[in-house]
C-alpha cells in the first residue's frame, strides 16, 4: 500500500505539473485545436481570460509539487482536489472526445484516495479518529534505517531510482508541452523505461523471496 500510495502521488504530480506550467508562462494549452468544436472554444476563452489563465496553471503547479513531498502530500492533496473535481466536470460537459473524462475520473478517484490516506492526519479537526499508521518511503530519513549494510544500500539505491525516474517523467513530459528542448526526449524516455524495468523485476524478485520463505512457501 505504501508503494502504491508513493506511485500514485507521483503519478498525479506529473499529470498536473507540466499542464500548469503551461499556462503559468503564458502558452495554449491545446494550440491548433479547431474553434468547431466546444472544446476548442472553451480552450480559446481560457486562454484570453490572462491573468485568470495563469492563476490556475499556477495553482495546478504548486498541487503537483506539493505532492511529490511526504511532509507536503496531504496539502497537495487538498489543494489539488477541488482543481481536478471542476477538470472532472468540465471534460464531462464540455466533449472532450472519449477517452480525457475517464482519465480526470480516475485522477479525481486518486486524489480522494489520497486525502482517505491521510485521514490520521485531518479526522481530529472534526472530532474524529483514525488510528491506522503508516509511512511512504520516503518518509523514513536515513539515520533511521536499521538494516543491514546492504540492505540500506539497496534502500537508498531504490529511492535514488525513484527520483531518477520521476525527474525522467516530469522531463518527458514538460518536453511534450514545449517547454524543454527536444533533444532530451529520447534520454528521458529510456530512463523511465529502464527505472521501470528495473523496479518491476526488484519487486518480482522480491515476491518471489517472500513466496519461498513464507511457511510451507514451494515452487
Amino acid at each position: 500500500m505504501r508503494r502504491s500510495v508513493l506511485i500514485l502521488r507521483s503519478l498525479l504530480a506529473v499529470g498536473f505539473m507540466a499542464p500548469g506550467w503551461t499556462k503559468v508562462v503564458g502558452l495554449e494549452f491545446a494550440p491548433g485545436m479547431s474553434e468547431e468544436f466546444a472544446a476548442g472554444r472553451f480552450f480559446a476563452a481560457f486562454h484570453a481570460t490572462g491573468a485568470y489563465y495563469t492563476f490556475v496553471g499556477l495553482a495546478q503547479f504548486i498541487a503537483g509539487a506539493l505532492l511529490l513531498f511526504r511532509g507536503t502530500a496531504l496539502l497537495g492533496a487538498l489543494l489539488y482536489l477541488p482543481i481536478i473535481a471542476n477538470i472532472c466536470v468540465l471534460t464531462w460537459a464540455v466533449d472532450f472526445g472519449t477517452g480525457t473524462p475517464w482519465i480526470t475520473v480516475l485522477m479525481l478517484a486518486g486524489c480522494t484516495a489520497l486525502v482517505l490516506w491521510d485521514a490520521p492526519r485531518w479526522a481530529p479537526i472534526f472530532g474524529g479518529t483514525a488510528t491506522w499508521c503508516h509511512h511512504a518511503p520516503d518518509d523514513l530519513p536515513a539515520s533511521t534505517v536499521t538494516l543491514p549494510t546492504l540492505a540500506a544500500f539497496g534502500y537508498r539505491g531504490l529511492r535514488f531510482l525513484y527520483w531518477l525516474g520521476l525527474i525522467a517523467a516530469l522531463t518527458t513530459t514538460f518536453i511534450l508541452r514545449g517547454l524543454a528542448p527536444r533533444v532530451l526526449l529520447l534520454p528521458a524516455l529510456v530512463t523511465v523505461l529502464g527505472v521501470a524495468l528495473v523496479t518491476l523485476v526488484s519487486w518480482g524478485w522480491g515476491a518471489f523471496r517472500w513466496w519461498k520463505r513464507r511457511p510451507g512457501g514451494r515452487l
